[in-house]
């Protein structure tokens, strides 16, 4: 998955999740998939560095 159909994808979740429950849980799935992307990084770094 490369980075623009992970931002699409992410985007598309919190645009659903606000819309069914409200702008604070979309707050808190876009802080979600922004640890996921970030953990995402950090383990490719991680693993092509060892």
């Amino acid at each position: 998955m490369d980075d623009v159909m992970f931002i699409a994808w992410a985007g598309t979740i919190v645009e659903y999740v606000d819309e069914r429950y409200g702008r604070a849980a979309a707050w808190l799935a876009a802080l979600m998939m922004l640890i996921v992307f970030v953990a995402l990084i950090t383990g490719l770094i991680w693993w092509f560095s060892r």
